[in-house]
């Protein structure tokens, strides 16, 4: 399994997708919550596999994306924020989630 990490700050509360590809069986965390599971192999990648919704407050988050390699059959990944289906633009003045650089 390899293990994919970040932080982003969200502006304003909101609900956002987001949209993962992946080939190998994958497992996403926002805030250490279990949000997102799918133990299927299917090569390969697509950019839209899977896409879900969360519910963000204003302020720091982590992704964390759990990548089962299944002896390396499965290696690619695509990760997006995206407006929820049907929304035309963000909230008030909610922004797109930025990343934010993490110190070393």
């Amino acid at each position: 399994i390899v293990y994919f990490a970040n932080r982003f700050h969200v502006d304003a509360p909101g609900k956002w997708d987001i949209c993962l590809g992946h080939d190998g069986g994958a497992k996403v965390f926002v805030d250490r919550k279990a949000v997102f599971a799918d133990p299927r192999r299917i090569n390969p990648a697509a950019p839209n596999r899977a896409r879900f919704t969360v519910s963000l407050k204003r302020g720091l988050h982590e992704i964390v994306v759990a990548l089962d390699t299944d002896r390396g059959m499965g290696w690619g990944i695509y990760l997006a924020f995206a407006l929820p289906e049907g929304a035309t633009k963000p909230p008030g003045k909610l922004r797109y989630p930025r990343v934010v650089q993490a110190k070393p």
